[in-house]
């Protein structure tokens, strides 16, 4: 429809999408950086999705990952994040956020400490059980399979065995795997979508205005709760944005219940006769007043 002129707009484009429009006249805009891309630990499995309740095997699994090859594989315009919330909602206490440094070998002392031994395959094993961590992609249109590709490659690396989980075809869809725990690693993709510092940290407190269902699984625990009460009471939005930092300092470092992966732009796709238009970084903050078509 952009193409054929019937639209002058299309917004939030998948990249699945980018490559089939390129390279004809619209052109491409993107907003501040305000949508995080991160992947979520189950801590809160039973029986075969059991594994990450460890949080020494949390602490490995986040080790052995390159964060920014990750990022540069599925999403080469977005920015390095240290923290699931956004740096343009961040602000300055961005800073106080560090997640685990990327460190093979640190990863395989621990699992070494932990009795998983390579297998001849490199899979390491624990009496007689492989340590094989499954996959859930909640939209695989907005992670693309390079980035799955380069996640399963440095947890193979030190003996991790990643398995995509079957999706789609009559079975539990994403969420659904989420809200039952059946599942080892999450991947999402978040706006920040409301104007309240701590948005994202809802998945990770059981508290009132937590998202329970994801929550119970990935949650942060009893400091993560003391947090999310603080943020909501804050005197300012500078301390606001410092506990809401101190909170993703217990998921992505203490906890380790998420690692942050990328925070991207929304992409739109303008046609030539659209003037004034500026992305916000926010949906829900878009401007219009100013846009325009031109003849």
């Amino acid at each position: 429809m952009l193409a054929t002129r019937q639209v002058d707009l299309v917004g939030l484009v998948p990249p699945s999408a980018l490559a089939s429009v390129s390279g004809r006249s619209e052109r491409r805009v993107g907003s501040v950086a305000a949508r995080s891309v991160f992947l979520l630990l189950n801590r809160g499995g039973v029986g075969e999705w059991s594994s990450l309740q460890d949080g020494e095997l949390r602490r490995a699994v986040a080790l052995a990952l390159d964060r920014e090859v990750v990022a540069e594989e599925g999403w080469p315009d977005g920015e390095e994040n240290d923290s699931l919330i956004p740096p343009v909602v961040l602000d300055a206490a961005t800073e106080q956020v560090e997640p685990l440094a990327n460190d093979p070998e640190a990863a395989r002392r621990i699992l070494d400490n932990g009795g998983w031994v390579p297998g001849t395959d490199g899979v390491r094993t624990r009496d007689g059980r492989r340590l094989t961590l499954s996959l859930v992609v909640r939209d695989p249109a907005l992670v693309p399979e390079p980035a799955v590709m380069a996640l399963a490659a440095q947890l193979a690396e030190v003996g991790v065995e990643l398995v995509r989980a079957e999706q789609g075809s009559g079975g539990p869809s994403p969420l659904q795997r989420v809200n039952a725990a059946t599942f080892d690693l999450f991947v999402d993709v978040r706006p920040q979508d409301d104007a309240n510092p701590c948005s994202l940290c809802r998945f990770f407190s059981i508290r009132p205005g937590g998202q329970l269902t994801v929550a119970g699984v990935v949650g942060a625990g009893p400091a993560g709760d003391d947090l999310f009460d603080q943020v909501h009471v804050a005197p300012s939005l500078d301390s606001a944005r410092r506990v809401a930092a101190e909170l993703m300092q217990v998921v992505v470092a203490e906890e380790v219940v998420a690692v942050p992966l990328a925070v991207l732009p929304n992409p739109w796709l303008v046609s030539s006769r659209v003037q004034g238009f500026e992305p916000a970084g926010l949906a829900g903050a878009q401007r219009w007043k100013s846009v325009y078509l031109s003849r």
